[in-house]
């Protein structure tokens, strides 16, 4: 989604050399009305750690400057993207402090336990990384791997618990993910490894599920606020959830940050998909 490109000449009349980041091309499996990179198949004259040469036909010329250009678009509007989760992340961190320290004091004093619990998931090019949640569990029956999904009346939630899962207060500490750099405020929502519907791992029941991992995972999404969270314990919820994400990332904006964020807010009060 997020890609640069730096020209570095011409080597003859018939051909010319751009450099491509190891990003820019495309690995994953190519989608009816996607646009693709027209670099995508050219061979490399060399490569490197973060990228390749490519030389491509004069004749293409037009197209492979017009993507290039695209692409330093987009890669100035990723940098806007980060500067809004830093200071997104840091403003409501000072804001949400007090009822951050009452959520820990109530979580203390009801069981005895962590007031946070971490959990591995996967985040930006498949790569896992610690979530940060306020403990909204019987410490004694916390899944760590995120093998049995949370449902409706589960008993392993505390009364702490249910308010803070029921408000969405429980995901409050990922702001500190946010700002460590391995989450977005706004991306696809980051799942528990060993989550699975209809007994099969997320990969394997929805084949497109990888390309999620392709940016940040978010404090919140464009599945979430279309109604889409909860318990997972249906294909076709996995399916649209994954159809949500990909959309997200193939349309992304700051402006569909911004609608989501807002949306977001809102649905914290009334969300009847919240347990």
């Amino acid at each position: 989604m997020f890609h640069s490109t730096e020209y570095k000449g011409r080597p003859d009349a018939d051909s010319h050399s751009i450099y491509v980041s190891a990003g820019l091309r495309e690995r994953a499996p190519r989608r009816p009305g996607r646009v693709h990179s027209p670099v995508s198949k050219m061979q490399p004259l060399a490569c490197g750690v973060e990228g390749e040469v490519i030389a491509f036909p004069a004749s293409e010329e037009k197209s492979v400057t017009s993507y290039a250009a695209q692409q330093r678009r987009i890669g100035l509007a990723s940098i806007a993207k980060r500067i809004m989760d830093i200071v997104g992340a840091a403003v409501a961190l000072i804001l949400l402090a007090p009822l951050m320290i009452l959520t820990a004091l109530a979580i203390k004093i009801e069981t005895r336990g962590p007031i946070f619990f971490r959990q591995t998931r996967t985040g930006l090019n498949q790569q896992p990384f610690q979530i940060w949640k306020f403990r909204s569990m019987h410490s004694a029956l916390a899944d760590y791997g995120g093998a049995q999904q949370t449902s409706v009346n589960d008993t392993r939630v505390t009364r702490v618990g249910r308010i803070i899962r029921r408000l969405s207060i429980d995901e409050l500490p990922q702001l500190f993910n946010v700002l460590q750099g391995d989450m977005a405020l706004v991306g696809p929502r980051p799942h528990a490894l060993d989550t699975k519907v209809v007994g099969k791992g997320l990969e394997v029941a929805v084949p497109t599920y990888p390309l999620r991992h392709r940016v940040k995972p978010g404090l919140t999404g464009w599945a979430q606020v279309n109604g889409l969270r909860g318990e997972l314990d249906e294909l076709w919820k996995a399916e649209r959830r994954v159809a949500y994400d990909l959309d997200y990332i193939e349309n992304w904006s700051l402006a569909l940050d911004i609608r989501i964020l807002i949306t977001t807010v809102c649905l914290v009060l009334h969300d009847p998909a919240a347990y």
